[in-house]
């Protein structure tokens, strides 16, 4: 049978060094609670995943020494988004295209309700980007596998409604939205006066300029609100840096848009 082709923004993961930690800050800020918990030994790292919307915030913690995760925050030093993760109809036809575009895989699995593929993120730039085919989730409410069998229980959209944007910060923003645009394929239609910006099937991909001797990376969140307000208190409350419609949490900016006009 074949599918409707499509990719959404789906899920980012940030990397902390105190999961339990950071987990409480979020979840304060953002009136949330985790919907799922797990360990990960293959990857060697803990993680827990928060739904907004039918997208979702995870945390990764290594839980030992010389994992991604663990490299990651060493060299980063606190800059950036861990992933950028996309769901997609079907991951096969996806690592057909990608080798096509000489970019590697650095990690695959196929399983009995998902699939996923991860790419190098020494070919992609700005951060890891993973695409996944989850088999019973034709759509955003449908099953997601990362994120356990029960999370619509803990939808609550009272605080923040849903993740609409990812950003990144890079030396060519209209190149690496080009090279990016070839590999996450959509049928939305592309704005011809914003070349550096990505409409998904869900969500949207901005590219933005910093300066050539800077570092590139994953940016910014972007989150609809209806109460930015509350939300800024509270993370101030948390002694994290805010500014006029952000804060900064684990490395990126957590932009809040108001959803009366969004």
């Amino acid at each position: 049978m074949e599918h409707k082709t499509y990719t959404r923004l789906r899920q980012v993961c940030l990397a902390t060094e105190n999961i339990r930690l950071s987990e409480g800050i979020l979840a304060r800020v953002l009136g949330l609670s985790p919907c799922h918990r797990s360990t990960l030994p293959d990857y060697g790292l803990e993680n827990s995943l928060f739904v907004i919307g039918a997208s979702f915030i995870e945390l990764v913690a290594p839980i030992e020494e010389n994992t991604a995760v663990a490299r990651f925050l060493k060299k980063n030093n606190g800059l950036g988004g861990y992933m950028a993760i996309f769901d997609c109809e079907d991951t096969a036809l996806r690592k057909q295209l990608l080798n096509l575009q000489f970019i590697d895989i650095i990690a695959e699995r196929q399983g009995e309700k998902a699939d996923l593929i991860q790419l190098d993120p020494r070919k992609t730039g700005l951060t890891m980007v993973e695409l996944d085919h989850h088999k019973e989730g034709r759509r955003r409410m449908d099953g997601y596998e990362w994120a356990g069998p029960n999370w619509q229980k803990h939808v609550y959209q009272a605080v923040v409604e849903d993740i609409v944007k990812f950003a990144f910060r890079c030396h060519d923003p209209i190149k690496k939205a080009d090279q990016w645009r070839r590999f996450l394929i959509t049928t939305k239609k592309q704005a011809p006066d914003k070349p550096a910006t990505i409409a998904l099937d869900h969500g949207t991909l901005e590219f933005e300029s910093c300066p050539t001797d800077a570092k590139e990376y994953f940016s910014e969140i972007h989150l609809i609100t209806h109460s930015r307000k509350s939300v800024l208190q509270r993370a101030k409350e948390e002694q994290l840096e805010t500014a006029e419609d952000r804060f900064h949490f684990c490395g990126v900016d957590i932009v809040l848009i108001d959803s009366e006009t969004s």
